[in-house]
C-alpha cells in the first residue's frame, strides 16, 4: 500500500490531467479565435441608420453581436464550466442559424463575401464544439475532486484542530480551578479547626440538642392543646391559661419566655381535659400527651436554665470582634468555594459538548479520508493510505 500526503494526491491528479487540460484549452483556444472571427465579420455589416428604417445586414449585425456578447467566458477549463460552454456555444449556433435563415436572403447582392466568411467560421465553430464534446475529461473530474476533497478535509481538520485547542485550554483552566478550589478547601478547614470555631460549633450543637428536646416534648401535646383552645373559644372562656402550651407548639423556644408556674399552670389545665376525657381524643394519643404533659413539667426548668445561658453565651461570642472577623473570612471563603463549584460544572458541561463535537468532527475526518483514499487508489490504479 503506498502512502501519500495530501499535496501528493493533488500533484498525480494535476499530471494526470495535464494532457486533457492541454487539450482543452486548445480547443477552448481555437474556439474564442473563431468566436472573434465571426464578431470582426459581423462588424463589416453596416450600422443602423437613426433616420431610415434598419436593413436586413444591420439587423442582422446587432443580433449577432448581441449573442456573442451573452456567451460567458471560461476563466479557467473547469469540466462544469466547459460543459455548460457547450450547451452555450450550441445555442449559439442554432439562433445564429434561425437569424440567418430569415434575414440573409434580403442582404444586398454586394454582402456575399463576408456572408461567405461567416459560413466558414461558423462550420469551423461547430466543429469545434463537437472535438470540445468529443475530448475525455476523466482525469480533469478526478482532478476537481481532489482538490474540493482535500480543500474539506483541511478545512475539517483545522475545526477539529481548533476544536482540541479548546479543549485544552478547558482543561488547564479546570486544572488551575480544582488546584485553587483545593486550596480554598483547605483555607476552609483551618477556619473549622480553629479554637474560636470549635466553641461556637459545640454551642450550636448542643443548643440544637435542646431544641430538638424541647421539640420532642411539645408534638403530643400540640393536638390536644389545638382541641382545648378551639373547646374553650367555643364556650367563650378565656385562653390565657393555656397560651403558654399553644405559644410553645408554635415555637419551642417559647418556652424561654414563661416562667415555671405559667408552664406548669397551663400543663396542669391541658392535663385536666383529657383526663376528663372532653376533647375526644384517642387513648393512645391521650396517653402520649400525659406522658409529655409529665415530662415537660419535669425537664422544663432544667431546659430552660440551660437553654437561655447558652443563647447568651453564644451571642457574646458571635458578638466579639474575633468572631465577626472570623465569620467574614468563612463567608469568603466559603463563597469562593461555590463560585469556583459553579465554574468547574460550567467548564465540565462545556468539556462534555466539546468531547461530542470532536467525536463528530473526528468522523467526518475519518469518512473524508477513506473518500480520498477510494478516489486516490482510482488515479494511481493502487491501494493508498493518506498522511493527513
Amino acid at each position: 500500500m503506498r502512502s501519500l500526503s495530501l499535496e501528493d494526491l493533488l500533484e498525480r491528479a494535476e499530471e494526470k490531467a495535464a494532457d486533457e487540460k492541454k487539450t482543452v484549452e486548445k480547443c477552448l483556444n481555437r474556439s474564442q479565435v473563431t468566436l472573434t472571427s465571426i464578431r470582426d465579420v459581423s462588424k463589416k455589416f453596416p450600422d443602423k441608420d437613426p433616420y431610415a428604417e434598419p436593413s436586413a445586414e444591420a439587423n442582422f449585425k446587432v443580433k449577432i453581436l448581441n449573442l456573442l456578447d451573452d456567451l460567458t467566458p471560461i476563466p479557467k477549463p473547469e469540466t462544469s464550466l466547459i460543459e455548460r460552454h457547450i450547451v452555450q456555444l450550441n445555442a449559439f449556433q442554432l439562433e445564429v442559424a434561425r437569424t440567418a435563415a430569415r434575414l440573409i436572403p434580403r442582404f444586398d447582392r454586394s454582402r456575399k463575401i463576408e456572408v461567405a466568411e461567416l459560413e466558414l467560421h461558423l462550420r469551423g465553430l461547430a466543429k469545434i464544439t463537437v472535438q470540445l464534446k468529443d475530448i475525455p475529461m476523466g482525469s480533469m473530474r478526478q482532478e476537481e475532486e481532489a482538490s474540493q476533497i482535500i480543500r474539506r478535509i483541511r478545512v475539517q481538520a483545522s475545526e477539529l484542530q481548533q476544536l482540541q485547542s479548546v479543549r485544552d485550554l478547558a482543561m488547564s483552566e479546570m486544572k488551575k480551578l480544582r488546584d485553587e478550589e483545593a486550596k480554598l478547601n483547605e483555607q476552609a478547614s483551618v477556619l473549622r479547626q480553629s479554637e474560636l470555631s470549635r466553641k461556637i460549633e459545640s454551642l450550636d450543637a448542643e443548643i440544637t440538642i435542646l431544641i430538638r428536646r424541647i421539640v420532642e416534648l411539645f408534638v403530643p401535646i400540640a393536638k390536644p392543646a389545638e382541641k382545648l383552645r378551639k373547646l374553650l373559644e367555643d364556650r367563650r372562656s378565656p385562653t390565657a391559661d393555656i397560651d403558654p402550651i399553644l405559644k410553645c407548639v408554635e415555637d419551642p423556644l417559647n418556652l424561654l419566655r414563661f416562667e415555671q408556674t405559667e408552664m406548669e399552670r397551663a400543663g396542669h389545665i391541658l392535663r385536666g381535659y383529657i383526663e376528663r376525657d372532653e376533647l375526644s381524643i384517642k387513648q393512645s394519643r391521650a396517653k402520649r400527651a400525659l406522658e409529655a404533659i409529665s415530662e415537660l413539667q419535669a425537664q422544663a426548668l432544667a431546659i430552660r436554665e440551660r437553654l437561655g445561658p447558652l443563647q447568651k453565651s453564644r451571642m457574646e461570642v458571635l458578638s466579639s470582634k474575633e468572631a465577626s472577623e472570623l465569620s467574614k473570612k468563612r463567608e469568603e471563603v466559603d463563597d469562593r468555594i461555590k463560585h469556583m463549584k459553579l465554574q468547574l460544572d460550567v467548564l465540565e458541561t462545556n468539556q462534555a459538548s466539546l468531547g461530542m463535537q470532536i467525536d463528530r468532527s473526528s468522523l467526518k475526518l475519518q469518512h473524508l479520508k477513506k473518500e480520498a483514499e477510494m478516489l486516490a487508489e482510482d488515479i494511481i490504479s493502487e491501494p493508498v493510505e493518506l498522511t493527513l
